[in-house]
This record gives structure tokens, sequence and C-alpha cells, in this order.
């Protein structure tokens, strides 16, 4: 009966604080979206790359380095001058958010 009882015991424990548990989100990207659909035109929707380079495979803080330095008016890769009135506009929020979502491999959310 003792070992019945801590089975009981032991299950409606498990259920309390299984309900405690938050299953992890996935990111909203969709404050960005307006914006990537500019970045397609030269980074293709996947960035698979076209007139720009290659953003496939890119991890988030490259990225996030890579924007900023742009928003700044700095060089980088070569095609800065076309990344500059893209760039300046961009919020910090909105760069990171960008370098997530291409780590993230351009979920559709």
């Amino acid at each position: 009966m003792k070992s019945f009882l801590i089975g009981i015991w032991f299950l409606i424990f498990s259920l309390v604080f299984a309900g405690n548990v938050v299953a992890e989100e996935e990111p909203d990207f969709s404050s960005i979206k307006p914006i990537w659909n500019t970045c397609v035109s030269c980074h293709g929707a996947q960035g698979q790359g076209g007139v720009g380079p290659q953003l496939r495979g890119a991890n988030a803080e490259y990225i996030i380095e890579a924007l900023t330095v742009y928003k700044q008016g700095g060089e980088r890769l070569g095609q800065a001058a076309m990344m500059w009135p893209f760039a300046k506009n961009l919020t910090e929020e909105q760069i990171e958010t960008i370098g997530k979502y291409i780590e993230a491999g351009f979920p559709s959310k």
C-alpha cells in the first residue's frame, strides 16, 4: 500500500511540475518581413545570393556586425555603398532580428 501511495504522489508531483514547464516559442520575425523583402532583391529569398553575397549559413553575430558597420557608414566586403542607404535606417533591434532570422534559416513565421 505504501508503494502505491508513493507512486500516486510521484504521479501528482510530476503532473503539477510538468504543467509549469513552458515550451520555448519560435521567434516571431514578422516585424522584419517588410525589411527582408527589400534584402531579397540582392540576396535572394533564402539568402542564396545574387547581386549581393550569399547570406545563407551566416550566423547572427556576423550579420549584426556587418549591418552595424554599414549603418555607421563603414566599409565591409566591397559593397558598402549599396548597403549604406538600407542599413542607416535600421534600428538596433531590427539589426538583431535580421541576424537571428538569417541564422534561423529564413523561417516562414
